[in-house]
């Protein structure tokens, strides 16, 4: 027994000290190499601490320097609150995503997505002020002479323009409406009923909705306000413009060109009627052209009716009669299908006012000036049937030469094929396949004749002076040429 508690004594034997201090002293020795082993521990955690957030600061500003500049003080009035609301928005939602994307490769992607809605509001701006711009050139009624003084001129906008139109374009020129965003969170623009006449808001509430829709609006039955998305604002309901350029040039044509020049080459009344309404017919006008010609040129004014608009003229209109003769003081849509068939005519109708005055003008100046034979010819008439003498025996000589050299000395861009004086025009569809056209047999009087007066018009134009070739032409077939026996007109030869 004494042997084990030898050996156990042994084995639980402590550090033997002298005295207390020295345990103590060992004791704290032991602590502080912890506490100490602990502080190195600590510092380099704080150290690589600092080192990560160095690099996490730095990446933040550089998110940030990278983040769309955008200044709402520079935005229209009606904009900067809006603007200032949604910067806002967009910058915290910036910053949250740079620190919870950190060190996340999708984090670029999240914040281009933010810096779009950013630019988006640049691009607003920019339209805003642009249409500002374009408002107050539409409305300017005035300008610099170049010499100190003012020159005042007529405002652009057409005078056919309906109400709702104007009254809108005013309080989008003026910045009077309000920007919110919809439930969509897109940015729309908000009038309000009251600051439209209130027959204007009356005749809306009876609008069918695609007359609406047509115009990129909305509207509250309940509250009268008009709708429309920001990105319509400055394309839709846009006030068209004076467009009577192209009546009027062609209008002095007429009168100055083409009347003068047909009494000079003395021909008669019913011909320059023709010739007229040609112009008139190949005039194809435009409907705000044809309501620009009706309001701001002849005079008429506008009234707008739950059906649409009925013009009449006012006490500035100009005189303009039907066909029967009869004062026309009102268009009105007759057939159910738009006023503007009603207007074509109008208009065409318009275009001959003073072609009396001037024809007769013209007419006796020029009948003064002609010496009559004993023909009965007059020099001009006369001079005009040597030119077309001059042509068709030009022509026909052409032909005789053979139809290859006809057609690359008439019209060498005609594509043909030529059997045996068997003569086919030819072109191409859409897939480049050869289409057969007009085919004349040039052996015989008639389709010679077909062929040289097709050519003869598409060189000469169809006037008067046409006339005259085509007769000269027949008649002198008709005297000279003796026919050949060749294929039958509507065989088609086969494709090469």
């Amino acid at each position: 027994m004494a042997n084990i508690a030898l050996i156990r004594g042994a084995a639980m034997a402590a550090p033997q000290y002298t005295s207390w201090k020295d345990a103590l002293q060992e004791g704290l020795k032991d602590y502080k190499n912890f506490r100490n082993a602990q502080a190195i521990r600590l510092e380099r955690e704080r150290i690589a601490y600092q080192k990560v957030m160095q690099e996490r600061n730095k990446e933040l500003a550089n998110d940030f320097k990278n983040m769309t500049n955008f200044d709402p003080a520079g935005a229209p009035n009606e904009y900067r609150t809006y603007f200032t609301q949604k910067l806002d928005a967009y910058r915290n939602m910036y910053a949250q995503a740079a620190k919870e994307y950190a060190g996340d490769p999708r984090k670029s992607v999240v914040l281009n997505d933010i810096n779009l809605k950013i630019t988006s509001l640049k691009d607003i701006m920019d339209t805003a002020k642009q249409a500002k711009l374009d408002y107050v050139d539409r409305e300017k009624t005035t300008r610099d002479d170049g010499n100190g003084g003012v020159v005042t001129m007529p405002t652009t906008n057409s005078n056919a323009n309906d109400s709702f139109t104007m009254q809108f374009d005013l309080l989008r020129g003026r910045g009077e409406f309000q920007v919110m965003d919809d439930k969509d969170n897109n940015p729309i623009a908000v009038f309000k009923a009251q600051d439209f006449p209130e027959e204007t808001i009356a005749n809306l509430a009876d609008r069918p909705k695609e007359w609406f829709k047509s115009r990129g609006i909305s509207f509250d039955k309940q509250s009268g306000n008009l709708i429309i998305p920001i990105g319509k604002l400055y394309s839709e309901n846009i006030p068209f413009q004076t467009q009577t350029k192209r009546y009027k040039e062609t209008m002095q044509k007429v009168h100055d060109e083409i009347i003068p020049k047909l009494a000079k080459e003395r021909f008669d009344r019913s011909f320059v009627d023709d010739k007229v309404n040609s112009v008139i017919d190949s005039l194809e006008l435009t409907d705000e052209e044809k309501l620009s010609i009706a309001v701001d040129e002849l005079g008429f004014e506008t009234k707008e009716l739950a059906g649409g608009i009925t013009f009449y003229a006012g006490k500035n209109a100009k005189k303009v009669y039907d066909d029967n003769g009869k004062l026309i003081e009102e268009i009105v849509d007759e057939n159910g299908n738009g006023i503007y068939d009603e207007l074509d005519n109008f208009i065409k109708n318009s275009f001959k006012i003073g072609v009396e005055e001037t024809w007769n003008q013209f007419n006796e100046h020029y009948a003064k000036k002609d010496d009559v034979d004993d023909s009965g010819l007059t020099q001009t008439q006369k001079y005009n049937e040597g030119k077309a003498a001059e042509r068709g025996d030009m022509l026909i000589k052409k032909l005789e030469e053979g139809v290859q050299s006809f057609i690359l000395s008439i019209s060498p861009s005609t594509e043909f094929r030529d059997v045996n004086g068997v003569v086919t025009l030819l072109s191409s569809d859409d897939d480049g396949k050869v289409v057969e056209g007009q085919q004349y047999n040039t052996n015989t009087i008639e389709g010679r004749e077909a062929f040289l007066n097709d050519f003869a018009r598409a060189k000469y134009g169809s006037d008067a002076q046409f006339d005259l070739i085509q007769d000269y032409i027949g008649k002198t077939l008709r005297d000279t040429m003796v026919e050949k026996t060749g294929p039958s007109p509507t065989t088609k030869p086969q494709l090469p």
